[in-house]
């Protein structure tokens, strides 16, 4: 058996074909991944403090943050009608996703200012938008009338061609779902245990998590603490301050990477692991962020 020796200051690698001896990690903005949670968890609000986001709303939500610094399409009028970027209604379709599909990946041709990530909030109403569009495609009336299994696939074909499309031209993509609670029976007793699982079918979950390189689970913890808050009395005839234990209800958003609740979902490609991200409430991409790249420094 022949060993190659490499003399000092000699390349590593076959370079004709690749590239070795270089460290290749991708920004948080060119992801692509998930970020889940239960409802009114902070997953929209997080995505909506990064200003270099452009934030597909399939939802047809209002904003959460008093300023939004992401992009949204479509937006929503003082009416509560869902508006294209002229201020004319718009009914939502999926073609109309695929049109502005095609914008970002012509944005991205001609070299134009452009988002660095495109998020998909959430993926819910995103496979009720791609049911009559597959049953059209399989020239079908609806998409129950299709065959199950081909259209299903073609389903989820669908929703990994728009993350992958996108990527090939530079972008990030996030997808944001929504996790719900299982009682799972654990023995022959009855005895049951409460689980956090992906509120998607199954058949999506197979297809959908092994293609992403991050799935980070937001949570919003609340706790109860007492402090000492100074009020006006009357002791007699008269009005003296005191102090008074109040009791507050604080809410804690974090990412919960380091959080056992959600070791079955979490995903992390970072050459450290990641710890639980307090969110800081301005700027939760920022706190997003800098934890991500903390964790990728070199050791």
């Amino acid at each position: 058996m022949t060993h190659t020796t490499l003399m000092k200051g000699e390349p590593l690698g076959f370079t004709k074909l690749g590239f070795s001896g270089q460290k290749m990690k991708y920004p948080l903005n060119a992801l692509f991944g998930m970020v889940v949670g239960e409802q009114n968890t902070g997953k929209s609000y997080l995505f909506q403090s990064n200003p270099d986001a452009f934030i597909i709303n399939l939802d047809l939500s209002s904003t959460v943050t008093p300023e939004c610094r992401a992009t949204i399409w479509p937006g929503v009028n003082d009416e509560g009608l869902p508006i294209d970027i002229d201020g004319s209604h718009l009914v939502l379709t999926w073609d109309k996703v695929l049109e502005k599909k095609k914008q970002l990946i012509d944005m991205a041709r001609a070299g134009e200012p452009r988002p660095k990530c495109v998020v998909l909030d959430t993926i819910t109403p995103c496979v009720r938008l791609l049911k009559p569009y597959i049953a059209s495609k399989m020239d079908r009336s609806s998409f129950e009338q299709a065959h199950g299994p081909a259209a299903y696939d073609k389903l989820f074909d669908e929703i990994l061609s728009f993350a992958f499309d996108l990527r090939q031209v530079g972008y990030g993509v996030w997808f944001i779902a929504h996790l719900s609670r299982e009682f799972l029976q654990v023995s022959d007793d009855g005895a049951k245990t409460e689980e956090l699982t992906l509120n998607m079918s199954a058949g999506m979950v197979r297809r959908l998590t092994p293609a992403v390189e991050m799935i980070a689970p937001v949570c919003c913890d609340r706790r109860s603490t007492t402090v000492m808050e100074t009020k006006i009395v009357k002791s007699g005839t008269k009005e003296i301050e005191r102090k008074i234990p109040i009791e507050r209800i604080l809410y804690e958003r974090k990412l919960a990477f380091d959080d056992p609740r959600f070791s079955r979902i979490i995903r992390t490609r970072t050459t450290s692991r990641m710890p639980n991200v307090p969110l800081d409430p301005v700027d939760p991409w920022g706190s997003f962020e800098s934890a991500f790249n903390e964790a990728n420094k070199e050791s």
